[in-house]
């Protein structure tokens, strides 16, 4: 929250892209949705087992969805200006950056508001997020991280990373036995936060 809120009260509110944020919140409602749907048409709600295979399954398909979308609607759009002179080339950096740092916004955001409340109701619930996947969303400026002079192994790392924080991997069964609530509406729209920001480190993806 610190880190969301200090990106407006430290930049121009002018320089924020409200249509990325808008995108942004409306990709982590549709992560509920689908999540919602998982839960609602599971066919094997009576195994462990069977209801993980086939959330894990859902995820994979949404996070599939998630990026092919993503990438058709913003960032194939800001990438258009390949024979743009100079000054046509450092205003779209400058767009560039001001899409990424909202975007950061939006997901520190949605971070914020969805572990905050959960906190005051069941601390033990917010210790893995709040300690692996909100510093990979607040700390890193992936405006910076955004340019054509970032290497591959820092995206690689990147990816790495996001991997790793996946809910199969990281939350169930490691954490939880089963994918609850809290998974299913808290950590998967923020781990799908930090994919929209890896789509951001890996233009390629």
């Amino acid at each position: 929250a610190t880190r969301a809120f200090g990106m407006i009260l430290m930049g121009d509110l002018t320089e924020m892209h409200l249509t990325m944020i808008g995108k942004s919140f409306l990709v982590s409602l549709c992560s509920m949705a689908a999540m919602a749907l998982a839960l609602l048409f599971d066919p094997s709600s009576s195994s462990k087992e069977d209801d993980a295979m086939w959330t894990n399954t859902c995820l994979l398909v949404l996070y599939g969805v998630v990026a092919i979308l993503w990438r058709r609607m913003t960032i194939a759009k800001s990438d258009d200006a390949d024979d743009a002179s100079k000054e046509e080339e450092e205003e779209t950096n400058n767009k560039r950056r001001r899409r990424t740092q909202s975007l950061q916004f939006a997901a520190c955001a949605t971070a914020a508001y969805l572990l905050v409340p959960i906190a005051f109701c069941h601390s033990a619930l917010v210790y893995i997020p709040g300690m692996v996947l909100v510093p990979l969303l607040a700390f890193p400026d992936y405006s910076q991280l955004s340019t054509a002079t970032t290497t591959t192994a820092k995206r690689l790392i990147f990816l790495g990373l996001w991997i790793l924080t996946a809910p199969p991997i990281l939350m169930v069964p490691r954490f939880f036995p089963t994918y609850t609530i809290f998974v299913r509406f808290a950590y998967v729209p923020m781990h799908i936060q930090l994919l929209l920001l890896l789509l951001v480190v890996l233009p390629l993806l």
